[in-house]
């Protein structure tokens, strides 16, 4: 597979992710950050999780009404990881 033929693939989501950008600056909080980045639709998984990743920046902390219903849906082994990145970004 040549690089040209990525091109057309890669194409419609670095579209959508400037649109998801773009959504955040008109957002006022991290739900309505994230909410406007599945409301495109498309690669809407992808993009709420870039959403979500510069609204905690942004709106630190996340809710923790999201954070909680999140936290619950993951498998365990996933929370341990969650819960070493955070001890260590908070270092």
């Amino acid at each position: 597979m040549r690089f040209a033929q990525n091109i057309s693939l890669t194409y419609p989501a670095r579209v959508q992710f400037r649109n998801r950008s773009q959504l955040f600056l008109e957002s006022d909080n991290y739900e309505n950050a994230v909410r406007k980045a599945v409301s495109l639709g498309g690669y809407a998984n992808t993009m709420a999780c870039v959403a979500g990743e510069i609204a905690e920046a942004f709106y630190e902390p996340i809710p923790e009404d999201i954070s909680l219903e999140a936290r619950n849906r993951l498998l365990n082994k996933f929370l341990k990881i969650t819960d070493k990145f955070y001890e260590v970004i908070r270092e």
